[in-house]
């Protein structure tokens, strides 16, 4: 089992650190309305207020203004000054008409022509609907019964509009009747909520993402796809990663084929015959139980599939809202047509991921609000995959975008109720614009969002909408991600509470290995992970060892696993049963008395203790004896003001402060314009223990400069260490350094070490890696989109000598 000190977690946050992330968020300037007039849309305002004239930063200021409130709209500048002017905007949105807002678009670039385009060839759809007002639509869509022909043919913007015109009830009761299921009519069907398995590892382990997998089986959760966020993208090991979940799927496939082949009950505990639900349709060729998916970037995927075919299942790739926030992804629109022409003709093509307030944070907010960002990604997933159809082929392939709704801070919206609020705007958007929408629940560890609070909006969402599917993971913390999301017990809850199913064909396979009955009832076998390792051996892997060996074998692998596991509900039913004090003929009837969806106590503890912890990181300095340890020590500062600035304005972290910029340049003329191929720069970032704690920065420290020494790397023996960092300042003390560079062919570049944010108890640290020329430095190229990282870095994860390692050889390839 994963294995923490909870004892030393379980401190509580002080008042005053609870106190300060509640302080006012810092206000820029709001959009105001003047009273309007009866009738009066969007365009007459503007006419009326700005001289005759349009004005496009106006107008987008009028949109964003109708948003329920959210911080990341105040930073983007879109936010209404009042309620009073929120009403206002939402009364011009309604007098205008589908046309007007189609003809004049938000922002223009490639992107949005494309979409457009396909919007206006729905085979004359969009016509019949152009002239129709928002108020007009908004009315149509809550009381007509027949809504879902409105799906595909309005464009983002105006749905984006649609969404400012509705209260949480009436976006959760056009939720309910828009439906866009997938190739097989199950996931994203009415009465359906699916579940991705999400086996994230601190190490990338094989053996923990495999017995997390299990751990789902075993509650019968997983029936929409198996999802693992690497913390290593390179090639080899997301090759790697891909083969270790091909594996478990195929080896499920095997098992399931020999089960329904066999008229035998072996693995049902009550001695039922028939463990069919109803006949299937076949698999096509290449279709498994469930796909799987690696969330690395995908040229990477594209790549391993073009070296390895069959090796990879879905494509994964984030997805914004613009084209210039695509390239931040290393994507452009051209890109994801060809990829999306490759995939025709296959099971599965895409598996998108979005988030409001992802393409501001990134610098390309454009100034309109995240709302309309969003759902001009669903838009383009939809197109996407629509051109991965082909007009060849009928079915189009499974595809499905998951809104990862909360994952971005406090920089967004920071309460239980705006996490509410932003998924049942995205469910609604994503449903209208014509994908299968799931929805990561989710929250980071820095938000005012509980572990309790989060359970309190997955609860409203059953009540309110239906997405498509969920995450599921162990606990409500996942290992490597460091948020909160939904665990196993919370979607078995959902289920219970919408009266949601499962996925048929992964019912049938869940009963075929006794994890349900007939009814779709737990079994004895439910949760037990190590009895589904022994039919994963047994069965799948043909182990010829007893059944007592390989659950022994399990438990042991277990308690060695750096991921936690969900205990079994019936263990000590289990136990009772192997000792003789419950007869065959009870088991049936005691498993009905206990609650399958609860959390066991020890996992909440545990969860709680991460949650404890996390705040407290948050919060932790490094002491003045921690800095006398560093050699050559140059301390810097970013604009931020204090801790909770920096959390709450991430922007603020990113730009130097003007005396910093200035030290800089000082050692610049000291140092002869710092010749050496690497500057090393270390921030606390989100969690200052993560480099304050023994064993983990300096050891690091002596490891790369070692390795970068014995590979003919100059590095700098002075360190940078940034106050209030976020990456980008790294970017520009890069820039500083290296953009007047007399050898303008060399490439030189930053080992930026970062606290993680807290949330996993690991107290990992990253290292950003990039290295440009002189005149890359100076033109401004240094982001994301050209860096990589070295993540999950700590005493109790990645180890800090694989990590150097892994960071040399980056920077090797880099300065070629």
């Amino acid at each position: 089992m994963f294995q923490f000190q909870l004892d030393s977690l379980s401190t509580r946050p002080t008042k005053a650190i609870l106190q300060s992330l509640r302080q006012p968020i810092r206000m820029f300037t709001n959009v105001s309305l003047l009273p309007i007039e009866p009738g009066e849309g969007i365009f007459e305002y503007i006419k009326r207020t700005n001289n005759g004239q349009f004005d496009l930063e106006l107008y987008k200021q009028l949109i964003g203004c109708g948003n329920e409130f959210k911080e990341g709209d105040v930073t983007v500048g879109v936010c209404g000054a009042s309620e009073t002017s929120r009403q206002r905007s939402r009364g011009l949105l309604s007098n205008t008409t589908i046309q007007q807002l189609h003809n004049q678009p938000i922002h223009r670039d490639s992107m949005q022509e494309l979409i457009w385009e396909n919007v206006e060839q729905k085979n004359g759809s969009y016509a019949n609907f152009q002239s129709w007002s928002l108020g007009k639509v908004k009315d149509f869509l809550l009381n007509n019964s027949n809504s879902q022909q409105l799906v595909g043919i309005l464009n983002p913007h105006v749905i984006s509009c649609l969404v400012k015109l509705m209260s949480n009830e009436e976006l959760g009761k056009v939720s309910q009747k828009i439906y866009n299921p997938q190739t097989r009519g199950y996931i994203g069907s009415n009465g359906w909520l699916g579940a991705r398995i999400q086996p994230n590892s601190p190490t990338d382990d094989g053996t923990d993402i495999l017995f997390q997998v299990l751990n789902g089986f075993s509650f019968s959760i997983g029936d929409a796809l198996i999802g693992t966020n690497p913390v290593d993208s390179t090639y080899e090991n997301i090759l790697n990663i891909e083969l270790v979940l091909k594996d478990i799927v195929e080896t499920f496939d095997h098992i399931n084929e020999v089960l329904s082949l066999s008229n035998s009950s072996k693995f049902n505990h009550y001695g039922d015959q028939n463990m069919e639900v109803e006949l299937l349709p076949q698999r096509q060729i290449g279709e498994h139980l469930l796909p799987w998916s690696v969330l690395s970037h995908i040229d990477i995927q594209r790549e391993i599939e073009m070296k390895n075919p069959g090796s990879t299942s879905f494509w994964f790739q984030s997805i914004a809202g613009t084209d210039s926030a695509n390239q931040t992804f290393g994507l452009t629109l051209k890109k994801l047509l060809k990829y999306a022409e490759e995939r025709r003709g296959l099971p599965y093509s895409f598996y998108f991921e979005t988030g409001q307030g992802s393409d501001f944070t990134n610098g390309h907010g454009h100034g309109f609000d995240m709302v309309t960002h969003e759902s001009n990604k669903y838009a383009l997933a939809r197109v996407i995959n629509e051109r991965a159809t082909g007009k060849t082929h009928k079915t189009p392939p499974y595809m499905v975008v998951n809104d990862v709704c909360g994952f971005l801070g406090p920089e967004c919206f920071r309460t239980k109720e705006q996490l509410l609020r932003t998924a049942l705007e995205d469910i609604f958007m994503g449903k209208l614009n014509g994908v299968t929408i799931g929805l990561d629940i989710c929250s980071t560890l820095h938000m005012d969002v509980t572990v309790d609070d989060l359970e309190w909006v997955q609860n409203e969402i059953v009540n309110y909408s239906s997405p498509g599917y969920t995450m599921a993971l162990p606990t409500r913390t996942d290992p490597m991600l460091s948020y909160l999301t939904t665990s196993f017990q919370d979607n078995l809850r959902m289920r219970e509470l919408g009266n949601f199913h499962v996925n048929p064909i992964m019912k049938q396979f869940f009963q075929r290995i006794g994890i349900i009955d007939i009814e779709g009832k737990p079994t004895i076998h439910f949760g037990d992970t190590s009895y589904l390792y022994y039919i994963f051996r047994k069965i799948g892997k043909n182990d010829r060892r007893s059944k007592k060996i390989i659950i022994d074998e399990a438990k042991k692998i277990m308690k060695g696993l750096k991921v936690p596991i969900a205990p079994s509900p019936f263990q000590e039913l289990k136990q009772a049963v192997e000792n003789g004090d419950v007869l065959r003929h009870q088991i049936k009837h005691k498993v009905s008395k206990i609650c399958h969806w609860e959390i066991d106590p020890k996992m909440k503890k545990h969860m709680d203790g991460l949650y404890k912890d996390s705040r407290l990181c948050l919060f932790s300095k490094a002491k003045p004896e921690f800095f006398k340890k560093i050699d050559n020590l140059i301390k810097v500062k970013t604009l931020s003001k204090n801790q909770n600035d920096f959390i709450l304005h991430p922007s603020s972290g990113e730009k130097l402060h003007l005396n910093s910029i200035q030290k800089i340049k000082q050692f610049l003329e000291k140092n002869n314009n710092n010749d050496d191929d690497i500057q090393i720069i270390i921030s606390e970032g989100l969690n200052s223990n993560s480099i304050t704690d023994e064993n983990h920065l300096f050891p690091f420290l002596k490891h790369v400069r070692t390795l970068f020494q014995k590979n003919g790397i100059s590095v700098n023996p002075n360190h940078f260490f940034v106050d209030f960092g976020r990456v980008r300042a790294g970017y520009q003390i890069g820039k500083l350094l290296f953009q007047n560079s007399p050898n303008k062919s060399k490439k030189k570049g930053i080992c930026y070490i970062v606290g993680e944010r807290p949330g996993s108890g690991h107290h990992n640290f990253s290292i950003y890696l990039i290295a440009l020329t002189p005149d890359d430095w100076k033109n401004g190229k240094a982001d994301h989109n050209n860096a990589k990282v070295v993540s999950g870095v700590s005493d109790t994860a990645t180890p800090s000598k694989e990590a150097a390692k892994a960071v040399v050889d980056i920077m090797k390839n880099f300065l070629v």
